[in-house]
């Protein structure tokens, strides 16, 4: 009976001693399992990274992106090859310097190219630019503003509201030169029909001599010349830069948004004894008369005028219209017009012309009719 308990104490103790033993073991061997299995989870998610890394570099580009210095985008990219030319945020990025790169935007699963140029400018208001004088830029550097420019209106939506917007602030607040105001001579001749005097019918910037042979032949009187050559007006014996006149820069944001509007223009045409703009005064583009409409009512990309000129606005703040206008005593510039003054048009008795706004063409209609609406669609600029 002794020796049974004295067994029975010996196992005791060895319990008691072996227990913690067990414990410890074992808490090392699901610690090693745990190690083992993050291990497997770790490899995996490598796997899972490198084909995923794999499938995004074998993704085709689908689109460029063009912007310019300090030029942001509101979204998120990663980057994945290239010139180091972007600050890169969690839910933005920024240009800092020249060069291309490839990025990966996760939200649309796209593989894009950025490329950053110092040819053009972030859209700010200068009125007070150089005006663009012959062979400004070499053809290279024309072709590359050309494609910047139709990156920029694929980016807000191709034949919308948005791409007329972005048109017109990229030739009034982004190109880093002024396009002078030239008479055009068609419709001071009669209603002849001209080409690249005045307006300029076809996509792209007329920058080059490359651009002449998109020209109508019986379209020029005068030249061809791209802008800033020197030509002959045909309301003055003097030569003068070539450039757009009012309704040109209007057809030219129009033509280059991927619309098709005809000869559009503001005309030196007498109605009557009205000398007025027959595209806009006739209704045909829905015009209105400022006084009679909510001037909140006016969005950017609608076309605005006051009797024998015209211009397209391109900013909207609470206060103040921002229109960006070709005009015959300035060129091409954007001018700052207060809504509340929009319904005090007095020939002559205002401070300033621009003032003397007299009505609008509200142009959802024809953003909807003849391409694919709004698009995206900014207020300002930035």
């Amino acid at each position: 009976m002794k020796n049974k308990k004295t067994v029975i104490v010996v196992l005791s103790l060895i319990c008691v001693l072996l227990v913690p033993v067990f414990f410890h073991y074992r808490t090392k061997y699901l610690e090693v399992l745990a190690i083992e299995e993050q291990k497997r989870i770790e490899e995996e998610e490598r796997i899972a990274r490198e084909k995923e890394l794999a499938r995004i570099n074998g993704l085709p580009v689908s689109k460029s992106i063009y912007i310019c210095l300090e030029e942001t985008r509101d979204y998120s990219v990663t980057f994945l090859s290239g010139d180091q030319v972007l600050e890169i945020n969690d839910t933005s990025f920024k240009a800092i310097a020249t060069g291309d790169c490839i990025v990966y935007r996760p939200e649309t699963d796209e593989k894009l190219e950025v490329s950053v140029s110092n040819l053009y400018s972030k859209a700010h208001i200068d009125n007070y630019k150089t005006d663009i004088y012959e062979y400004a830029y070499t053809p290279e550097e024309a072709a590359y503003l050309d494609k910047a420019l139709e990156a920029r209106i694929n980016e807000v939506g191709y034949k919308t509201r948005a791409a007329v917007v972005e048109a017109a602030r990229f030739l009034s607040m982004c190109f880093d030169y002024k396009i002078p105001y030239f008479c055009e001579n068609g419709r001071m001749t009669g209603g002849i029909y001209c080409d690249g005097e005045g307006r300029f019918y076809h996509k792209g910037l007329f920058l080059s001599e490359d651009k002449y042979s998109v020209l109508d032949p019986k379209g020029i009187i005068e030249g061809p010349g791209m802008w800033g050559s020197m030509m002959r007006m045909s309301c003055g014996v003097l030569l003068h830069p070539n450039g757009l006149d009012c309704s040109g820069f209007v057809t030219w944001c129009l033509v280059q948004a991927g619309f098709d509007p005809g000869d559009y223009g503001a005309g030196n045409n007498a109605e009557g004894d009205v000398f007025c703009v027959p595209d806009l005064s006739n209704g045909d583009a829905g015009a209105v008369w400022l006084d009679e409409i909510d001037p909140d009512e006016i969005q950017c990309g609608d076309i605005i005028a006051w009797d024998g000129t015209t211009a397209i606005v391109v900013g909207i703040d609470e206060e103040n219209l921002y229109i960006a206008h070709q005009y015959w005593d300035n060129g091409l510039e954007v001018i700052t017009s207060k809504k509340s003054d929009l319904k005090d048009y007095l020939p002559g008795a205002n401070d300033h012309w621009s003032d003397n706004w007299q009505y609008v063409s509200l142009m959802d209609e024809y953003y909807k009719t003849n391409g694919n609406g709004t698009g995206n669609y900014t207020k300002m600029w930035d």
